[in-house]
């Protein structure tokens, strides 16, 4: 029992998304791009209607793609484009480029055939050797990390390796931290290569440091600094215009946002 009580604690705390919000999420992104809407205010509405689960849409973007929600939508655009291209030969691709992906000429030549191998001129003339680039469900959500078990009642779950369920035990005994904190401490560890056990009891640390003396920046003042903004007045603008509080900002969204008054 104990040991199906803490599977289901570390499954709480994965990044994970269903497929239909999965679905809902790229519908959404393709449905606006086709409406010419910027990467700023794409992000802006997903925000609002998708907010929970699009924040682990992110976090397994990054994972598994290596790219940024701003990124994905710059691709999505980037195909959009051709597809108007390849039905409207009389269009001009420098002009057509600008208008609808936000980005320059030159750099939409550049992105175009590092995404399909072709230019855009040879794509035009060939558009069967051009492959839709959105993203499936199947890429995102894998099960890698995890052994499939097979219960009594011929159900399929998932279960972690126990050196990770005997980490989260570890942080949540002995520092007391919740799901939600176990998991981005475990990620955080991962992604800086410091073993996880040794990231816990340095992150409690800098804790009772931060507690102890008061001339610590405040978590408000870090992000702002994190993300590269230049004052806190611009991270409450941010913050406005997505309608979110400023620990749900990251780069991706700061970029958008800066880039749309040259959309």
């Amino acid at each position: 029992m104990r040991s199906e009580i803490k599977t289901k604690e570390y499954e709480s705390m994965q990044p994970k998304i269903s497929k239909k919000d999965f679905d809902y999420i790229v519908k959404y992104i393709d449905d606006h791009i086709q409406k010419q809407e910027e990467s700023a205010d794409i992000i802006k509405g997903l925000v609002k209607t998708a907010r929970w689960c699009l924040r682990d849409f992110k976090q397994l973007l990054h994972k598994k793609k290596e790219i940024r929600l701003d990124g994905y939508i710059t691709k999505r655009k980037i195909y959009s484009t051709f597809l108007e291209l390849s039905q409207k030969q009389n269009l001009a691709i420098g002009a057509t480029a600008e208008r609808l992906t936000e980005v320059s000429k030159e750099y939409f030549n550049r992105q175009f055939k590092a995404e399909f191998g072709l230019t855009p001129t040879e794509a035009r003339a060939n558009p069967d050797k051009v492959i839709d680039n959105r993203l499936t469900y199947e890429e995102l959500c894998d099960m890698e990390d995890k052994t499939v078990v097979i219960n009594s009642d011929n159900t399929v779950i998932y279960e972690p390796n126990s050196w990770m369920l005997d980490i989260i035990e570890y942080a949540k005994s002995e520092y007391g931290f919740d799901c939600g904190m176990c998991r981005d401490l475990i990620e955080m560890a991962d992604r800086l290569g410091i073993p996880a056990r040794v990231f816990i009891d340095s992150c409690f640390d800098a804790m009772i440091d931060a507690h102890e003396y008061g001339d610590n920046l405040s978590p408000k003042v870090e992000v702002g600094i994190d993300l590269g903004l230049s004052s806190e007045k611009e991270l409450d603008e941010m913050c406005e215009y997505y309608g979110c509080t400023f620990m749900e900002l990251d780069s991706g969204m700061v970029n958008a946002y800066r880039n749309r008054d040259d959309e």
